[in-house]
Formats: structure tokens, sequence, C-alpha cells
């Protein structure tokens, strides 16, 4: 099918992206893509580490380096609920409230080499 018009043309990526069904979507090589949850769940786990970490430093470190090196600013709640999830998959353990993102430290979880 061609498209005549630019708008044409976004209402088709628009309508192939909501058949795609993610809950996410991001900019990748200047196009509009949808992408899964954990996308930066690799990142996220680099700032990760053996010893406890307070919880928001890792959110901080995280969310800052998505946004340098990938240009998509995704902010400090998605981030932390990334976080979350990767807590209940028990790839970061966590002390203290999951809830209190302020006063809640994280490290890696037995499955990454923890004792």
């Amino acid at each position: 099918m061609r498209l005549r018009r630019p708008c044409e043309q976004s209402i088709f990526a628009w309508c192939a992206l909501g058949k795609a069904n993610a809950s996410l979507r991001i900019v990748q090589n200047g196009i509009l893509v949808s992408a899964a949850l954990d996308c930066y769940d690799k990142l996220i786990m680099g700032f990760v580490s053996s010893e406890w970490r307070p919880a928001m430093r890792v959110v901080g470190d995280a969310f800052f380096t998505i946004s340098i090196e990938t240009g998509h600013f995704v902010g400090d709640l998605f981030t932390f609920s990334c976080l979350r999830a990767l807590s209940r998959s028990g790839e970061v353990e966590w002390d203290g409230d999951i809830s209190d993102r302020h006063r809640s430290k994280v490290r890696l979880g037995a499955g990454n080499g923890i004792s």
C-alpha cells in the first residue's frame, strides 16, 4: 500500500504499534517501536552490586545513564518499578519497605552470586 501523506504514514505506523500490544514504546534509530518492559533491566542491573546500596541511588544512576546512552527519558518512577520487578524475580535483594524508595536498600540477589 502506497501512502501519500506523512500523516497517513504516522497513522499506519501507530496502528501497527497498537497491534503489537506492548506496554512500552521507545524511539530506536529515529523510529517509534514497541519494547518489552524489561528492555532496560540489564542496564539497571549494572548499578546493583553485592553491597547494599540505597534504592534511589541505583534508580538515579540508572535513569541518568539511560537518558545519556539512549536519549530516552524514563524517569525515576518507571526505573523504580523496573527495580521492584527485578526484586520480585529474585535478581535483586531488597532491604526495607519495597514501596519506600527513599529508605530502602538493594543488592544483587542470591541468583547473582551472593551467598
